[in-house]
């Protein structure tokens, strides 16, 4: 019997032997595993931060293109104007002349079918100037009459010259005339002349 308990002390010693050889396996297999676990945490933490950096890239990415679709709609928009304004008919003429010398009224007469926009209207009458700006002239034949006054055909004494032998010579007075307007799609046109009064 004392073999039978020698051998259970030798079995016991083997078994308490493998049992503390695989708890020291079992021990370097945790701290392993934990290494990882902890490497693990670390990379997650990374690609969070990795993640959140993608969407914020994402998001301004998405905003640049939202302006440049944006800047390109715009510019589609100004070249599809401009062809228009290119290409557009656009009928409106100017007469110019005196509706009474006698008052001093000198007259500008829109001809045409089309409306002449955001008009703006200069006569010149010797030293004397006068200017009228109207949002529209739609009428053929609408008026823009400047008033001068009955004294306004006089000789302009500004314009008289002294001759070599010493005559004093009157100069005619002009009339100059200028009109800008814009077309029903904003082209700017102008017209004008300058004639003896």
């Amino acid at each position: 019997m004392a073999d039978a308990g020698l051998i259970a002390g030798i079995v016991g010693a083997v078994v308490g032997a493998l049992g503390a050889t695989a708890s020291a396996v079992a021990l370097v297999y945790a701290h392993m595993a934990n290494d990882k676990a902890k490497r693990s945490i670390t990379i997650a933490g990374e690609s969070r931060d990795l993640a959140v950096e993608a969407n914020d890239l994402s998001r301004q990415s998405n905003t640049i293109a939202t302006g440049a679709r944006e800047i390109a709609q715009d510019a589609n928009d100004i070249s599809r104007r401009s062809e228009a304004r290119e290409t557009e008919r656009h009928d409106v003429r100017w007469d110019y002349g005196w509706l009474s010398k006698q008052q001093g009224i000198y007259a500008l007469t829109k001809r045409g079918s089309d409306v002449a926009h955001h008009v703006k209207a200069t006569v010149k009458l010797g030293s004397r100037e006068m200017t009228q700006e109207v949002d529209a002239v739609a009428e053929d034949g609408a008026r823009i009459q400047f008033r001068f006054g009955p004294h306004a055909l006089e000789p302009d004494k500004t314009f008289g010259e002294v001759t070599p032998s010493g005559m004093v010579v009157r100069k005619l007075n002009i009339v100059s005339v200028r009109v800008d307007w814009t077309t029903e799609l904003g082209t700017p046109k102008n017209d004008g002349t300058s004639v003896p009064a």
